[in-house]
């Protein structure tokens, strides 16, 4: 996905490999032949993670006081978005330029090498990389909480920063506020990049994808990892059951006959 701008470019002459030329190709071939499963498994899961939603929920009405300062966090970039950042030129700026890392990560996860930046008078700047690109690449910023996730990375990789900073409850809530603001504002009916995915493929991958993000960090924000842990047994609980009832059913059936 190459953004054709008027303006400069930061690496020039930028040459890949036949090796790594045939990497990032291949990826995208398998890539895009999943677009459409994925979207069916979007939809399938979604009750799942309905349910798994309201587990989590539950918790947090029943001991809210690990989520305070999350919550707070939250409540605290709405409101300094609502009445300063969307104002002030930084606001849109921190946003477009989340929107566009998380392209660039993206990119770099599917062997895509990025050979420059480009700038518009008034978008800003856009990654460019070699290639199409696929389709996460081009939806992930309107799922992906590009900065929590950093939040978690330096969790997992620095675990005295929990003495230092607090990860799991106003960062973390602060960077989840700035990610449903910033979503909500770039889902429109004019983003060209969600024209060209299809909106029937927006509303099939969308909803579960962003339960799903949403749901993570909530649940981390309540008991860490372990409650990343619970959110995804609760995902599988359902499908757990409907296991059991399938079997117990043939189980019947087949005694029945006997």
């Amino acid at each position: 996905m190459e953004i054709r701008v008027r303006s400069w470019k930061v690496f020039s002459n930028f040459e890949v490999d036949s090796v790594n030329s045939v990497l990032y190709r291949s990826f995208d071939r398998w890539i895009q032949r999943l677009q459409w499963p994925v979207a069916v498994l979007a939809v399938l899961i979604l009750p799942s993670l309905v349910w798994a939603t309201y587990c989590l929920a539950s918790r947090v009405l029943i001991m809210p006081r690990s989520t305070i300062a999350f919550c707070g966090g939250v409540f605290v970039f709405v409101l300094v978005w609502r009445f300063i950042l969307r104002f002030h030129w930084m606001g849109p700026w921190l946003m477009r330029a989340e929107h566009e890392a998380t392209h660039l990560l993206f990119a770099l996860l599917t062997f895509h090498p990025i050979v420059g930046l480009s700038r518009e008078e008034k978008r800003g700047s856009h990654v460019r990389f070699l290639g199409s690109g696929n389709w996460i690449i081009q939806i992930a910023p309107y799922f992906f909480p590009t900065a929590a996730v950093i939040l978690w990375l330096f969790a997992i990789f620095l675990p005295l920063s929990f003495f230092f900073l607090p990860w799991t409850s106003i960062a973390l809530g602060i960077a989840t506020g700035f990610h449903v603001v910033s979503t909500i504002r770039e889902i429109r009916r004019d983003q060209k990049e969600l024209i060209a995915l299809s909106w029937k493929f927006c509303w099939m991958f969308l909803p579960s994808a962003n339960i799903l993000m949403l749901g993570f960090l909530i649940a981390f924000s309540k008991d860490g990892f372990s409650g990343l842990g619970e959110f995804i047994g609760d995902m599988i609980d359902p499908a757990r059951w409907l296991l059991h009832a399938a079997l117990g059913i043939k189980s019947h059936l087949t005694e029945s006959s006997t």
